[in-house]
């Protein structure tokens, strides 16, 4: 109030700051730009999680392995664009690699690769060591490769992964993607790989358990002969695909006292 008792009107303030949508300060193209980023991060592993579900319930209706295998090596050639990819079982018995099914390979990469050994390549370390091996990081050390390797590595292609097949610890096989040199796998990309080697390995191992199961109901455990069941399955087959000029026959095979045998020196003799 002045003295001559006039008031005078102070000019309203507001002690907030003034903040509009986005401040001066703020760096909106990279903020924009990790908003792209988590959304397309989050769309390919979405993606993936499809891809990896629908393989896993379509493999779950196959029995056979050659059919997991080719099915498998369709998706992954697919999904990842690689070139080349192989898929390979192990053969327990004479310890090597035999590939099931591949995709690109030349013939002469099919001759070479046709059997790979424990020892001496890629793929084998991936199997003994239970892990994923690089190829490119193999050739990059120095270390000495399967022939099949050199050879693709001379028409450029020597990046890639050997993938492991194990199910509760036992080795199953692998797969392998071979890419072109420089060619570099995103996280994503690498996960979903892994999680399709987790798929094709459950798909393995329960058409395993269902020969095992199918061929203990239909063969004899003692001498590993087919039994009756397993007789009337493979007769009825027969009978079905028999024609005028090719027809089936049964012929039975009567040995005396073979009861008086089994009673005298056991079922074993």
């Amino acid at each position: 109030v002045r003295p001559g008792g006039r008031a005078v009107s102070k000019p309203a303030t507001d002690d907030r700051k003034k903040v509009g949508p986005l401040s001066d300060a703020t760096p909106v193209g990279g903020l924009l730009g990790d908003l792209i980023a988590a959304k397309a991060d989050l769309e390919a592993r979405n993606e993936a999680l499809q891809l990896v579900n629908g393989l896993s319930q379509r493999l779950q209706r196959r029995l056979d392995v050659t059919a997991i295998a080719a099915e498998t090596v369709d998706v992954l050639v697919g999904h990842s664009q690689a070139p080349r990819v192989a898929f390979y079982l192990l053969d327990g018995e004479a310890g090597v690699l035999r590939l099931v099914a591949g995709h690109g390979f030349t013939e002469q990469e099919l001759a070479l690769g046709a059997v790979l050994p424990l020892e001496g390549s890629a793929s084998g370390t991936a199997v003994r060591e239970g892990r994923v091996v690089s190829l490119g990081q193999v050739i990059r050390n120095g270390r000495e490769v399967h022939p099949v390797a050199a050879a693709m590595a001379e028409r450029g292609l020597s990046s890639g992964l050997c993938i492991p097949l194990t199910h509760d610890g036992a080795p199953l096989g692998t797969v392998n993607l071979i890419f072109p040199d420089g060619r570099e796998l995103n996280p994503v990309e690498t996960d979903t790989f892994q999680g399709i080697a987790r798929a094709v390995s459950l798909a393995l191992a329960n058409a395993r358990l269902v020969a095992d199961l199918e061929h203990r109901a239909t063969h004899d455990l003692l001498t590993g002969l087919p039994n009756r069941a397993e007789l009337h399955r493979r007769i009825s087959r027969l009978a079905e695909s028999g024609t005028e000029r090719a027809r089936a026959g049964l012929v039975l095979l009567d040995l005396d006292r073979f009861r008086e045998i089994n009673d005298t020196l056991g079922h074993n003799v």
